[in-house]
């Protein structure tokens, strides 16, 4: 049958659906609740584009004991893994906790045309620059720039106000004054 008119329902009451009243709509005075308790997925089916309307959205596990993504209007947007923390967009910026992990041939692209790539394509890793213009590795008034060939090993050191340095298998060959 259908209902004409309101279909009011006060506080705690339920609208249930399913022969095992798998699905509830109902408020319970303080929150409202959509709750398929049923052995299926809930879908919500739109021909466009589904929009949510409010001030902010979480979506956490079924018993709301961790959190998966959090959204909040006019700040971060935040997705978690295993309740923990993993990547937010910030004012300026994106930030991510822990490590960034691409595939191989994954590219990092920065600049409006892809200007600098960094990636890796399963045997050696790269450093493109691509449009006109310098590759410039910089440090600080502090510290050396340094290029190591394998771990431990100095290869090449650039000194702040200082010496050039050039090494052979670690030990310094070429030493600018």
């Amino acid at each position: 049958s259908y209902v004409t008119g309101n279909d009011d329902h006060p506080d705690n009451s339920q609208a249930r659906f399913g022969t095992s009243n798998d699905l509830k709509i109902y408020h319970d005075g303080s929150h409202s609740y959509i709750d398929n308790t049923g052995t299926g997925n809930l879908y919500i089916v739109d021909g466009g584009i589904v929009r949510i309307r409010t001030a902010s959205f979480g979506v956490d596990n079924g018993d709301g004991s961790e959190a998966l993504l959090s959204a909040t209007a006019n700040g971060a947007v935040e997705l978690y893994h295993n309740n923990v923390l993993r990547l937010e967009t910030r004012t300026n910026d994106v930030k991510f906790h822990g490590g960034l992990v691409g595939i191989d041939n994954a590219q990092i692209q920065v600049g409006n045309s892809g200007d600098l790539k960094i990636y890796h394509d399963g045997t050696d890793s790269y450093v493109d620059n691509l449009i006109t213009g310098n590759l410039r590795i910089r440090g600080n008034a502090a510290g050396a720039v340094e290029l190591h060939p394998k771990g431990g090993q100095y290869g090449l050191r650039t000194i702040p106000d200082g010496a050039t340095e050039l090494y052979h298998s670690g030990n310094k060959a070429v030493e600018t004054h």
